[in-house]
């Protein structure tokens, strides 16, 4: 286990674990089935002496970009979606914690210029939101 991070005496530190956790997180964790989440938080909570929100799990969190010290819950990004009924139905991407967080974690990835797969059953997005992000 790691030790735990003291946030008044040590905080660079802070900032350096949530970004290792939050990486971990990712590069670990990301590609398991969210059948398992509530497993992986309890595996990594325990892992780095880290406790998130009991009700949530660990891929609902970003690094806050105004305070990298803290998680910020995806949540709080999601924009509120506004109808246009001149856009085709299967066009439309609705956004929600989801979108907006694979929105975010490709065009990382892109930005990098590393490359991304996306996986999932059919019909879950995947297409529009890459039709999305390519516009």
């Amino acid at each position: 286990m790691l030790r735990t991070v003291d946030t008044k005496t040590d905080e660079p530190n802070k900032v350096v674990t949530c970004v290792y956790i939050y990486c971990f997180i990712w590069s670990f964790a990301g590609g398991i089935n969210s059948v398992h989440n509530a497993e992986i938080t309890k595996t990594i909570e325990d892992l780095f002496d880290f406790n998130f929100p009991k009700a949530d799990c660990i891929f609902d969190y970003l690094i806050d970009p105004d305070n990298p010290r803290n998680f910020l819950n995806w949540s709080t990004r999601v924009p509120e979606f506004t109808y246009n009924k001149e856009t085709p139905f299967f066009q439309m991407l609705v956004p929600t914690i989801d979108t907006v967080k694979y929105s975010y974690l490709i065009e990382s990835m892109l930005d990098m210029e590393r490359p991304v797969i996306l996986t999932g059953d059919s019909g879950v997005g995947k297409s529009a939101l890459i039709g999305n992000l390519l516009k």
